[in-house]
């Protein structure tokens, strides 16, 4: 049973993205597991190419730093100036909020504007 579920998600995954080529699901049903494969990869690799094309490359360093400055203000917005440092450095409440808050911020930097670091 999971090996056909398995095929037939990837039949669904394909055929968003074959429907030039094949007009029902039924067609694809009738491909091999290899031309499925084949397809897979194909999609894969379209995806790849307009993905990258319309990506916005930017200096590592800036970049951490943007969204690192951007993390740091939601950190002293969130918290009491004594519950963020000790010793110069995030107690770790504040680091993992860091943490966390830096993600978000470079996901919707990502998803939003496009804009990556250049480096991989």
């Amino acid at each position: 049973m999971r090996v056909i579920n398995e095929r037939k998600n990837l039949i669904d995954f394909i055929l968003n993205f074959a429907q030039d080529e094949y007009s029902t699901k039924e067609d694809l049903y009738n491909l091999s597991i290899e031309t499925i494969e084949q397809l897979k990869i194909r999609v894969k690799q379209i995806k790849e190419y307009y993905n990258n094309t319309d990506k916005i490359h930017i200096n590592n360093s800036d970049y951490m730093e943007f969204i690192s400055n951007i993390a740091h203000m939601m950190v002293e917005q969130s918290f009491n100036i004594e519950d963020i440092w000790n010793d110069g450095k995030y107690q770790d409440k504040a680091q993992d909020y860091f943490n966390d808050k830096y993600d978000e911020v470079e996901g919707m930097i990502n998803k939003t504007l496009n804009v990556y670091s250049n480096e991989v």
